[in-house]
């Protein structure tokens, strides 16, 4: 039992960072959908393509949509999937 709190801890932080990541993407999608898909307006937290967040490594818009979100909730659910994995 012992040797699986580490699993249980990542499976409680990062069910709702997936969780939240879900909000936004979908929050952004009917946004965007709304406005005709106009990506010239910024919505949203800002998601930054480096551990440094400035200015240069911030995401566009249409990045943010397309791949910043998708990513980190493709990536968070593989990682929820193998931590249940190993505790059950």
């Amino acid at each position: 039992m012992e040797d699986k709190i580490p699993l249980y801890v990542m499976t409680a932080v990062l069910i709702p960072l997936v969780c939240y990541n879900l909000f936004w993407f979908f929050k952004e999608l009917n946004f965007y959908r709304d406005n005709g898909w106009d990506f010239s307006k910024s919505f949203g937290p800002d998601i930054y393509g480096s551990d440094i967040p400035d200015e240069d490594s911030k995401l566009s818009p249409q990045t943010k949509l397309l791949y910043g979100y998708p990513t980190m909730i493709v990536g968070g659910t593989i990682f929820i999937i193998v931590g249940a994995a190993q505790i059950f």
